[in-house]
């Protein structure tokens, strides 16, 4: 099988770029596999610095629907478990995490982005959270240190798309830029932490998000919870038919 993920090396920093453009860089099972993998390494390297990037046009659509019809409500269930996971180790990564949202940012996409420390985006990036379209609960509580909580309710909720500019003004996005500036904001990132041990970057983080918990295994009860419920891949056919009828009507 083609190789879903790029890494590119550097002293104490590591860029991960998602390889599976022609389908927007969705998550299926074994670029999951492949991101974690990579974080492991990560971690045995003393890295850092992790950057996640997305070949092609966008950074990534969320989760991978092409084999929907051939799979269960089991087998759904335990894919966006293996996805909560990966969300959780880039939230506690003992390494800063970096995520450059380009083009469409949805879903689980938009839950990896959120999980990183460090959010740039382009002028043309536009973000979604739509599960609660088809009753799951994914990545809300991080959401929620972003934004807030009432805007964390309301993204997730509406499941509208929102620009970067208010994606910035929210909180979601911490910095827009333009593609020409992004290797010398790579390079800003990478000196900063250049100057700390892996030790002290994990320390600073663990200090940062203390006062919220660690909240790991309560988001993983909430993703099964919600995602338990009878019928789960009915409700994503259904949302994914809605989303074909809207974009047909727009064109």
């Amino acid at each position: 099988m083609h190789n879903l993920v790029t890494v590119t090396e550097g002293d104490c920093w590591s860029r991960i770029r998602l390889e599976k453009p022609a389908l927007g860089n969705a998550l299926c099972p074994h670029l999951v596999f492949s991101i974690r993998a990579e974080l492991l390494n990560a971690k045995k390297r003393e890295d850092r610095l992790v950057i996640f990037e997305g070949e092609g046009r966008n950074f990534c659509t969320g989760i991978d629907l092409s084999e929907i019809d051939t799979l269960d409500d089991q087998t759904l269930l335990a894919r966006f478990c293996e996805i909560e996971l990966l969300l959780s180790e880039i939230w506690n990564a003992p390494f800063l995490t970096m995520a450059v949202g380009k083009g469409r940012v949805t879903g689980a996409g938009a839950d990896l982005f959120t999980a990183c420390d460090l959010r740039l985006s382009f002028n043309d990036s536009t973000f979604a959270f739509p599960g609660s379209s088809f009753g799951l609960v994914l990545g809300t509580r991080r959401l929620g240190i972003r934004v807030g909580a009432d805007v964390a309710t309301r993204l997730a909720l509406s499941g509208a798309y929102i620009d970067a500019r208010h994606a910035c003004e929210l909180g979601l996005v911490s910095k827009i830029l333009t593609p020409s500036a992004l290797n010398a904001e790579y390079l800003e990132a990478e000196e900063v932490v250049r100057k700390h041990t892996i030790k002290t970057v994990a320390q600073i983080k663990s200090a940062a998000l203390s006062s919220y918990g660690s909240g790991t295994d309560n988001d993983m009860a909430a993703l099964v919870k919600s995602a338990s419920a009878a019928g789960l891949k009915n409700r994503i056919l259904r949302y994914r038919d809605k989303v074909k009828k809207i974009k047909k009507i727009s064109e």
